[in-house]
């Protein structure tokens, strides 16, 4: 019998507990510190709580160790000190949040990141929007009488003279 995985965490490590898997937060390289710690602060009750949750395996990765333009995963990750293989959150952590746009950092490189690692990636207008985020996911994960209704949105996809995804544009 075939047991699928969780992606890829290294045994040992249970990909289910902050505490052991680890949360990181990515930004980018090339930002100044004034909008670099402008986010940070818009962002600080989630990052805090992450810290929180993730102990020895939170990290956050700015300045130098943020991603560098044209950075391949396999670069970002070695200068890190981790290679190919299971991911080690001794090494980086398995929960990473991607922080800007996709012309900063590229799809592709998220991407890359996704094959191993569980990725995320948030890119808002204003401060203000940013904050409005933590407080949402700070929210929803400590307030325990807290009930969010459930709620699926589906939409497709449709390209000029693409049959496939002009029948799942009429059929979904």
């Amino acid at each position: 019998i075939l047991q699928e995985r969780m992606f890829e965490i290294a045994e040992g490590y249970d990909p289910l507990d902050l505490s052991q898997a680890g949360w990181g937060v990515i930004f980018p390289a090339i930002w100044d510190d004034a909008d670099l710690q402008a986010v940070r602060e818009a962002l600080g009750e989630l990052l805090e709580h992450r810290k929180r949750q993730a102990g020895d395996y939170y990290k956050e990765y700015t300045g130098l160790d943020g991603y560098k333009p044209g950075e391949s995963k396999d670069e970002f990750t070695s200068r890190h000190g981790a290679g190919p293989g299971d991911v080690n959150p001794e090494q980086i952590p398995y929960y990473l949040l991607i922080v800007g746009d996709p012309e900063t950092i590229p799809y592709q490189f998220q991407y890359e990141l996704d094959v191993a690692y569980a990725v995320g990636r948030i890119h808002f207008d204003s401060l203000v929007d940013y904050a409005n985020y933590a407080r949402s996911v700070f929210t929803a994960e400590t307030s325990p009488n807290l009930q969010l209704k459930r709620e699926a949105i589906f939409f497709p996809v449709a390209n000029p003279n693409d049959q496939a995804t002009n029948y799942s544009t009429d059929l979904l």
